[in-house]
This record gives structure tokens, sequence and C-alpha cells, in this order.
């Protein structure tokens, strides 16, 4: 009985035991499933939030994941762009911050590179430790209209490295402007990455005898434009293309009948009120000009200047012998003098110095070297406030048949500091005479710089005032695609451009221009930047040999009344050859956003994605692309998803057609003239757009025609479509590239 009774106990212990195993399974089981569905739930939140938070995921991401599987994945943001980033750091000073050369030389060498270290400080003086900051440095010539952009590296610790290529021969000056500082570059990033900040656009709904209405239209995604209801979607989703309007209120008006839109051009105030509500007080602070935008920086030691030679001539600076009195009083004769002031007064650091004791400009001061002598630099010094502000000089063998120079070089602006000039070329010569231009009070301290192997230098120096003279450098590609990281892009020099990424022609004539592109057809694609390089194309063609094929101003004239004030500008614009139609060159606006004062008709606009694909095998054409002076404004990542697109529609041209040239033309610096047109095209937003197409077309074959230090180091004023002289310059680049050298 006992024995029954324990089994009994043992099996209902064992149910117990099962049905409680089978209770904490249950458990278990609901615990698991109640985690998965909570995680669940909140990554939906999170997605919600980051969908309504973030218009990188509203836009970019979201179109190319529905339209090509080819441009996806976008790259993430290269961690190299430096320029506003977001680590903490005192602000800078632009009155104490410093530039200093750091191989300093008397005499700098043709061909050599010049090296500066600009170290930011605070407010203290104290140097910073982080960088960001955004510079531009050039290094230029007035006289002879020669120039170049320096290259600056930042090293993230407060330091900047700038380099320069020195192109000619002479004195040169240079000049580091902080363009912003790290705080401005934070600012505008946040008005950048804020949607519908900028231009907005007014759309008309027309149907071909009367404006049905008129709504407003926007580039840039924001929440709610899905919702059909309230809003016409006109994006074009296989080229990354983005467009909205509000949907017409009027009845029987459909999304289908906007024929025009026109950029907001009057909303500047409206602007600004937008902005003033996006940045803070701080914020606003960093865009005052003169003290954080467009600021002159010192150099550290008052060095802003260099004198550039022959390798040859760098041992041949040494003084002559005023200043030693090696030369003696003898040697030196006047046209006149006041008393006191006699011609062999006229040595460096003196005492006293010549005064002529007419003001005219007729007035010499002579030094007979005895024998011929090689001259390659005059160093010039006022006495007391009196100085000679110019000069020019005349030379001779025998002091009877002189020798004018052309040249008309700058003294003195005090009676203190020592101005030296170099002679570029050099002069051999027994006598000379220096004729000072017209002063209050005249006086001339100098020295004579050079050396004596006068009959060695006639017969084997070969004079070279410039890197290019006597061709390109050895070692330079021919222009094309994937070319090496150059030191320079360039440098002018009479303003002609002269290339050192690549071998570039520097002339630009009409049979030069008419064989480099016979049997080719040239599209150019983009805005109104490159437009005007195709209409220099059109001029350099020769306009009696050839004509405008296709004009959409013509084909529109009289279409529409004169009151809608249609652009007529977005082409198509091309223009053939009259002899056998060897040459078709054709312009074509790219798609919105278009920001134009008059209307655009949306119907004659193309993406760039869709002429890429019309192109053929059997062609020969050549696409040059210009993305850039309408995207200033818009989010970054709009504009890159638009180049990705367009990067799928290379390969595809390249895989059909892969001889097809296609180029992309960089940016070029700026007018800044007020407030509202530095946040929405700083110079600093075109650079960075252009960083980030080379980044993301990087493995494709395709060429850069980069303008950017051609337009940024020229002496022309700054300005959207560059003075003739950088679109001269920038054409004959386009055709070495075209027609390799």
């Amino acid at each position: 009985m006992q024995g029954a009774t324990y089994v009994i106990r043992r099996k209902m212990a064992e149910c117990k035991n099962r049905r409680w195993k089978i209770f904490t399974l249950f458990l278990a089981g609901l615990f698991v499933l109640t985690c998965y569905t909570f995680s669940a739930c909140v990554t939906s939140i999170q997605n919600q939030m980051l969908r309504k938070n973030d218009y990188r995921q509203s836009f970019s991401r979201h179109l190319t994941s529905q339209t090509n599987p080819t441009i996806h994945n976008l790259n993430p943001r290269a961690n190299g762009n430096h320029y506003g980033s977001n680590r903490p750091c005192q602000p800078l000073d632009s009155a104490v911050t410093t530039y200093t050369i750091l191989n300093k030389q008397d005499r700098h060498v043709l061909g050599s590179l010049l090296h500066l270290k600009l170290t930011t400080r605070n407010r203290t003086g104290s140097p910073r430790t982080c960088g960001g900051d955004f510079f531009q440095a050039k290094l230029f010539s007035p006289k002879l209209n020669a120039s170049t952009a320096g290259k600056i590296v930042d090293h993230q610790n407060g330091t900047y490295s700038i380099s320069f290529l020195l192109g000619w021969t002479g004195r040169a000056f240079l000049s580091v402007t902080l363009v912003h500082p790290r705080e401005a570059l934070q600012g505008l990033r946040k008005v950048r990455e804020t949607p519908n900040t900028g231009y907005l656009f007014n759309g008309t709904f027309y149907d071909h005898k009367e404006v049905l209405d008129e709504q407003k239209c926007y580039s840039s995604y924001e929440d709610g434009f899905d919702n059909e209801e309230d809003y016409c979607s006109y994006t074009k989703p296989k080229a990354n293309v983005s467009f909205w309007c509000r949907r017409p209120k009027k009845k029987n008006v459909g999304c289908e009948q906007l024929a025009f839109v026109v950029s907001d051009l009057a909303s500047k105030d409206k602007y600004d009120e937008a902005n003033g509500k996006l940045l803070n007080e701080e914020e606003w602070l960093y865009f005052r000009k003169g003290q954080y935008f467009q600021v002159e920086i010192a150099a550290e030691d008052g060095m802003n200047e260099v004198i550039v030679v022959q390798k040859e001539l760098v041992s041949c600076a040494k003084p002559l012998g005023l200043t030693s009195g090696s030369i003696r009083d003898a040697q030196l004769s006047a046209s006149s003098a006041v008393p006191g002031y006699e011609a062999h007064r006229a040595r460096l650091h003196g005492q006293r110095a010549w005064e002529p004791a007419s003001k005219n400009t007729s007035q010499w001061l002579q030094i007979d070297l005895k024998v011929p002598k090689v001259i390659t630099g005059i160093q010039t010094q006022g006495l007391w406030g009196g100085m000679v502000p110019a000069y020019h000089l005349m030379v001779s063998d025998d002091g009877q048949t002189w020798t004018k120079g052309s040249e008309t070089f700058d003294g003195t602006e005090d009676g203190i500091s020592i101005t030296e000039e170099a002679l570029a070329p050099p002069v051999v010569t027994r006598f000379f005479r220096i004729f000072a231009a017209a002063s209050d009070l005249p006086r001339l301290r100098m020295e004579l710089l050079g050396c004596d192997q006068a009959s060695q230098f006639r017969d084997n120096y070969v004079p070279q005032t410039f890197l290019h003279q006597h061709g390109p450098p050895p070692g330079l590609p021919p222009c094309g695609p994937n070319l090496p990281v150059s030191q320079s892009e360039g440098y002018f020099y009479q303003d002609v451009w002269y290339s050192t990424a690549c071998r570039a022609a520097s002339w630009l004539t009409r049979p030069y221009v008419e064989t480099c592109l016979r049997n080719r057809t040239v599209l150019l694609q983009g805005d109104s930047t490159v437009r005007q390089l195709a209409g220099e194309l059109e001029t350099l063609l020769g306009a009696r040999d050839h004509y405008r094929c296709q004009d959409y101003k013509e084909e529109v004239e009289g279409r529409y009344p004169e009151s809608l004030r249609l652009y007529v500008w977005t082409g198509p614009i091309a223009v053939c050859q009259k002899l056998d139609k060897k040459v078709v060159l054709q312009f074509r606006f790219h798609h919105f956003p278009v920001r134009a004062g008059s209307q655009v008709e949306l119907a004659n606009l193309r993406t760039i994605v869709y002429k890429l694909n019309t192109i053929h095998p059997g062609e020969n054409a050549v696409v040059l692309l210009s993305l850039w002076a309408h995207f200033t404004d818009d989010p970054l990542e709009q504009f890159e998803a638009r180049l990705w697109a367009i990067r799928a529609a290379i390969e595809k041209l390249h895989r059909r057609a892969p001889q097809t040239l296609v180029i992309f033309k960089s940016p070029n610096v700026r007018d800044q003239l007020y407030l509202s047109k530095v946040l929405m095209s700083s110079d600093w937003l075109a650079y960075d757009m252009w960083r980030r197409l080379k980044e993301i077309m990087a493995g494709l074959n395709v060429a850069f025609l980069d303008i950017w230090d051609m337009s940024a180091c020229h002496h022309s004023v700054p300005q959207l479509h560059p003075a003739k002289e950088v679109t001269t310059n920038a054409i004959a680049l386009l055709l070495s590239y075209i027609c390799p050298m």
C-alpha cells in the first residue's frame, strides 16, 4: 500500500514539474515575443523620427533606392573634409593671425616652391589647436599681370601650410585672405541643410491662352510633399531631380498644366528674415566683413614680398659698391643737385641723399661702373620724408648712346624702408642712369645688385622670365582623365594662363579651334557659366562660317505673350559649321533648380542623364558638364544624389561608347556683395560641392576642367561670369583636353 502511494506521489510530482516546465517555457516565449515587439516598435518610432527630422533620409536614399540599383548605396561623405568640422575650439582672431615664409631667401629660384606657415590665434593671442577655417591665398605681380593661387593644407591643429609655384621672375607680392572662420562654415552648413530657405519658385499653370493659376514651388524635399492632395510632384527619379509645387486651388486645373517656373528673386528680405531665425546672434557675428569675412592676413615679420630669379642668377646679386664705397664719388654724376645733396650722397644708409634741383621727370642720377657688369637688381631708399616713388632706367656701354628700359619701377613710400626691384631679364652695362619720377621732395639713396662676369654672362646666358617661355616644363602629362595631383594648377603671366597640371595650349586661334573641333559634336550642359564658354567658342568659330542650326529663342518667338517674360537662354542652342557641318556645338541648361528671374518653360528642360543616354557610339561626342551655381543653397545630399545618377549614366555611356570624353567644369569664385548672397552662394559652398563631385566621380574615365585657381588668383573682380581673360584661358585649357598636346 505504501509502495503504491509512493508511486502515485512520484507521478504527481513529475506531472507538476512537467506543468511547471511548460509554464516556464511559455513565460520565456512570451518574454522574447514582448521584447521583439517592443524593439520593433522602438525601431519604427526611431525611423519615423529620422524621417521627420532628417532631410537626407527623406529624399536622397529614398529616391535612389527606388530607381537605379547602381546608385542605391550613397557613399559616405569622406572624412577628409576639414572645412566646417564641429570640434570645440576658441574663435579665431584675424588681427593676431599671421603667416611667415618658411624658406625665406634673398633670391628665390624660378620654378621652385615658396612655403608659408599660417598660424591662427585666438583673442588672447594664443595659438589655436583646431583647424577648419576657409582661406584663399595668391602670389601676384601687378605690372606683369602675373599671379598664381596657393595650395593650402589644413593640419587640424590651428596651423596651415601654403605653397606657391614660382612661375615668373621679378618682384611678387603675397596675399592671404580669411574667407570664413570655422564658425561661419558651421552656419553655412546649417542654412544649406535646411530645405527651401534660399530661392523659392513661383509656378504658372497655363493652357496656351491664359494663366490659370500660380503656386509656390520648391526644389528641396520637405515633410508633406508626398501628399498628392496638397502637392504636385515633378521629380525625375531616374535622374534624381526633385521639384514640387503646391496643387492648384482653382477647379479643373491639374498638375500637368504647370508650364513655367520663375525664381522668387523678390524674397531677399524674407530670406534674411528666415535666416535670422536659423542663425543666432553669435552665428551672425562670424559673417561680419573686415573682422571674420574676407579679411587680409598680415605677415608676422611684415615681409609680404619675394624676389624670384633664374637659377643662374641666384649668386649674381651682390652689392656692387655704392654702400661700401668701392664705387668712388667721381663715378657718380647727376643732371642737377641741391647743395649738400649731390650725386655722391646717393648711397644706401648714408647720412644724406641725392636730391635734384628741379622737380621734373627729366632729372637723372648716373653711375659709371668703369667696366661692364651684370645688374640683376636695384635697392632704393628715401631720406627724412623725401622719396622717389617711381623711376625708370637707361643704360649705355659708351656713355653716348642710351637704351631706355620699358618698365617703370616702384620706388620708396617713406624715408626709411628699402624697396628692392629685380631686373628681369638682367642687363649688362657700364653706364647706368636712374630717372626719378616727380615728387615734392625727391631724395634717393640706392645700391646696385649684380656681379662682374659680364663676358661670360653675354656668351652663355639664355634669358627666361617665366617658366613656360621655352615650352612646357618637361614631365607634364597630356591633359585628360586621371591626371596626377600637381603642386599647382598653373599661373598667369601677361594674362595668359600656363598650366602646370598638364600640357596645355596657351593660345587661341580660329584655325586651331576649327582643327581641334572638326568632326566632333561638343555638348555643353549645365549652368550659365558653361553657356558663357559656349558663346565664346561660337565667336571663335567665326560668324561667317557657321549658323545656329537650333535656337530656342527663335523657336518660341511669338508663341507666348511678352507679358510672360520668357527666359530664352535655357537652350537648346546649337551651332553648325556651314562647310559640311563638320563641327556641331550645342548648349542646354540642366534641369531644376534653375534660378532665373524670367519664366522658364518646364517642357523645354532636359536632365543631364537623359542627354547622356541619347549619345550614340559613332557621334564622336565631347560632353562638358557644369553643375554648381544653382545648387549652392540646396542640401548637399540632394546634389550628391543628382551626381550619383549622372555617374550611373556615364558608366552606361562608356560601356556603349567608350571613347566619349566627359569633362566636368569646376566652379569659379564669385562676387559676395551682400549677406544673403553669401549665405546662398558663398565660395566655400561651391568649393565643397566641387570636392564632393570629384569624390563621387572618382574611378571613372572622366576629366576635370579645374578653373577654380584661375578665377581665384586673377586680378579681375570676382563675379559669377568671370572676366574674358579668365574664360578665354579656360577655353584654351578645354581644347587641350579635347585635343591633347
